[in-house]
This record gives structure tokens, sequence and C-alpha cells, in this order.
């Protein structure tokens, strides 16, 4: 989905982030990634969420989560900036949140009166719509449909077999199917 070679990777499920304090929220995120990669002290971490109903203010609500992320990222004490991880907040949904039957939404920070001025600050914002019809890639259509509809008739390519392979034992599981 990102278009691009990733490096290994851990894959952790279901993770928590509390509040600070009891009256403050905290956040569960469906799946976090964290990439390592070869660049002196650099990682890349992916919150990927499955939005599986329409939410009114999903901005804010990614904005609160990025926040939360953010603020896990440096040591105590940590004067080097560059060390913040990259952080990918990606969305997958079977709606289309901003309405122009795109499979894919990328947003990343811009000055507005410069936009080729670059501001890499390390965040970015991707959602995906499994129902798009424009945009994206011929692989990115093929797997968001295959996610849309993971069935056998979905699998359209050997990645997609593997990944179907994957789900299909995942979902055979005693404690998968007890949920």
């Amino acid at each position: 989905l990102l278009e691009r070679e990733i490096g290994e990777v851990t894959v952790r499920a279901q993770m928590v982030i509390p509040g600070d304090n009891l009256r403050l929220r905290g956040i569960r995120m469906d799946v976090e990634i964290l990439e390592e990669d070869n660049s002196p002290a650099k990682c890349r971490i992916y919150n990927l969420e499955s939005q599986m109903y329409e939410e009114d203010n999903l901005q804010k609500r990614n904005r609160f989560y990025q926040a939360k992320k953010d603020s896990k990222g440096l040591k105590r004490g940590e004067k080097n900036w560059n060390k913040l991880p990259d952080l990918y907040m990606i969305m997958i949904m079977d709606y289309d949140f901003f309405g122009k039957d795109n499979m894919m939404y990328v947003f990343e920070n811009v000055c507005r009166e410069f936009p080729d001025i670059e501001y890499n600050d390390g965040l970015k914002f991707i959602y995906f719509n499994v129902n798009g019809k424009n945009g994206g890639t011929k692989t990115i259509k093929q797997l968001l449909s295959y996610l849309n509809n993971s069935k056998i008739e979905s699998v359209t390519n050997e990645t997609i077999g593997r990944i179907h392979n994957y789900v299909s034992s995942v979902k055979e599981s005693a404690e998968v199917r007890e949920h």
C-alpha cells in the first residue's frame, strides 16, 4: 500500500497508550508496526487502523492518536529531535470520507504559500478507501479489493495469495472464532 519496499518489521496488535491520569483519554491502536531502518537511529512507526463505521471527526481523532504516539517517541532528556520516529497514520475504510471516489488520500504538512518547500516532519496521514475507483495503482486496487472481500475469489496475485493463506489460518484459530 505504501508503494515502496519496507525493512524488517515488528508487529504489535491492540497497543494501548493510557491517559496520563484517570481524567485524560488514552488510545487503543488496532495494529502498530515498527520498521527499523539502516540509517542512523532511524525507524518508522505505522499506526494501522481499520475504520468500520463512519465518523464525523476523523481528522481530529487521528491528530489525537498522532500526538499520543509522538509523546512516547523520545526518552526523557533527549535533545536530538531527529530521533523522533517517522509516523504513518494509516486508516483503511469501507467508505469514502472525503467524497472524491479515490482509493487513497495522502496528507503531509506543506507550506500553503510555497508548496515546493519541503517540510519533512516525518508525519503522514494515509486514508485508504476499499471502494474507491480513482487514484492509486493496479496493485493497490487489487489489495484494497481483497481487504474488502477476503475470499479466494479476490486473490489476484502471489502476494495477495500469501496474505489470503495467512488470513485463512488466522480465521481457523479457535481463539479468533470465539471472538
